[in-house]
């Protein structure tokens, strides 16, 4: 693997974690709300 690759994988990981944890948070949020 070239270094090259290996930024990719991590940017392509932080993206992924990025998403997954604005996603988590929009639902902690609804659920939030309802209380």
């Amino acid at each position: 693997m070239t270094a090259f690759e290996v930024v990719q994988t991590i940017l392509g990981f932080g993206s992924f974690t990025i998403a997954l944890i604005g996603l988590c948070y929009k639902i902690f949020k609804e659920n939030d709300k309802k209380k």
